[in-house]
């Protein structure tokens, strides 16, 4: 619904709107973490986060790295070619 049809001012609506853009993208970057690193053929990590303290280090998987939106799609779209749905 657009603003004027709320009786909303669009300083008010834009913030909102805005606020949904990174809340769904923010929502997509981890379902595609969760999405790859259970497509990972590496086993599942036994640390207990609880346990963990300042400095540790973690392995490295799509949870764990620093790779932008960008790398994560890039590799799910070559994971996705290399192992079509069935």
């Amino acid at each position: 619904m657009a603003a004027s049809q709320m009786n909303v001012s669009y300083d008010q609506a834009f913030p909102m709107a805005l606020g949904r853009v990174i809340s769904n993208l923010v929502q997509f970057e981890f379902g595609l973490r969760v999405a790859l690193h259970l497509q990972e053929p590496a086993p599942m990590p036994t640390t207990v986060l609880r346990t963990l303290n300042v400095g540790d280090v973690l392995p490295e998987n799509f949870l764990t790295n620093w790779h932008s939106l960008k790398d994560l799609i890039g590799a799910s779209l070559i994971d996705s070619q290399a192992k079509p749905f069935a």
